[in-house]
């Protein structure tokens, strides 16, 4: 029976006998890079980072999941290095002048210099082993979208600089890439052998499955590793929960709650997506919802495994009673009518602040409005 804190995920699980073993040498990799000490790598590795994948693509092509798997390891040592370990904090311009060179690597490969040793270099290896192991042009939406990825690192350490701070509509926007959901996702066709046309990913079917997922892995996230970044965060906390409870003057535990209602909605919806498709779409665009869907039960069963979130566990928080549900036995009204977008559930419209007359205000003086000049 579901509860306030039931996690609804229909999505067929993956049967651990069945996946790749890639943390040994994905981790023995990275080592080799000499990019952080020995002993905050013997601390990551415990969380087994890169099950994750493994759970997400039991039936992709193993050199290219490996190819991806190092690419993870790069990405989650990064954030873990740089934003979540503080250093950042509170420097967006030292944020900024971090990611400019990865923007650039991803713009234009050729155009990139990295120094040897560096970051930088590290991964222009891994891209350039990914593109070795497929046809010209497969990765270029992959690198359009993890170059927004990086900017939004940037932008995440400014949260608190400002006088007001985003609300729970932005910060879930913010997640979506922060968390390298939509980055990951658009490697489904990559790693299982197959590419989709730009028609094909302008589906608006395809393009509102893709935004469900990715608020799904956003808000999944931020729901299970809520006490870990409470005890840990050395400032403003990037998360929705929080976001929300900030926004409404409402205690962790209620915020969450309203934001499971959202995320269940949320996944109903995914479904609802998925078989429309499956009975107008093409093979590989259907495989690539399910690759879509691998990943959203993928980090649920990490993420409510791993001791990088258990052993933070707070009996009097929200966290310690969240539990994955595997059937809605218990139907789930979308009641949005015929919208095909997660910004239109009931759930999400009721998360958005209402407006109050003491928010609004007469139009500027015509000096104070910024104008763009020709």
């Amino acid at each position: 029976m579901n509860d306030a804190y039931s996690i609804v995920c229909p999505i067929e699980p993956t049967d651990p006998r069945r996946i790749l073993d890639l943390d040994s040498v994905a981790f023995q990799k990275f080592r080799g890079y000499g990019l952080v000490p020995d002993e905050s790598l013997s601390a990551l590795e415990q969380a087994r980072p890169l099950a994750l994948v493994a759970l997400a693509m039991p039936d992709g092509i193993e050199d290219r999941v490996r190819a991806v798997a190092d690419l993870w390891m790069w990405d989650y040592v990064f954030d873990e290095h740089f934003f979540d370990g503080g250093l950042m904090q509170g420097n967006p311009a030292a944020a900024c002048n971090l990611v400019l060179p990865l923007l650039h690597l991803f713009e234009c490969p050729e155009y990139a210099q990295p120094a040897p040793g560096s970051w930088e270099a590290a991964l222009q290896g891994i891209c350039k082993k990914m593109e070795s192991l497929c046809g010209p042009g497969e990765l270029t939406h992959w690198a359009s979208v993890t170059r927004d990825m990086f900017v939004a690192f940037a932008f995440g350490v400014s949260f608190g600089q400002a006088g007001d701070r985003p609300g729970f509509r932005d910060t879930l926007r913010l997640r979506m890439d922060t968390t390298g959901s939509k980055s990951f996702l658009s490697l489904g066709p990559y790693m299982n052998g197959f590419a989709l046309s730009d028609r094909e990913l302008a589906i608006p079917e395809v393009k509102a499955a893709n935004q469900a997922c990715s608020v799904l892995l956003a808000l999944d996230n931020d729901l299970l590793s809520y006490d870990r970044e409470k005890a840990l965060e050395k400032g403003v906390m990037v998360n929705t929960v929080d976001a929300l409870a900030t926004q409404e003057g409402i205690c962790a535990n209620e915020a969450a709650e309203r934001i499971i209602i959202a995320r269940n909605q949320t996944m109903a919806l995914y479904l609802r997506l998925r078989r429309t498709l499956e009975q107008k779409a093409s093979r590989e665009v259907v495989g690539y919802l399910d690759t879509m869907g691998s990943w959203v039960r993928a980090a649920l069963d990490w993420s409510l495994a791993t001791l990088r979130y258990r052993s933070f566990a707070d009996p009097a928080s929200f966290g310690s009673r969240l539990h994955l549900v595997n059937t809605g036995s218990e139907p789930l009204d979308l009641g949005q009518g015929g919208s095909i977008w997660w910004w239109d559930l009931p759930g999400v419209k009721s998360l958005n602040p209402q407006p109050t007359p003491s928010a609004s205000r007469a139009p500027a003086p015509a000096g104070e409005r910024f104008q763009l000049r020709h």
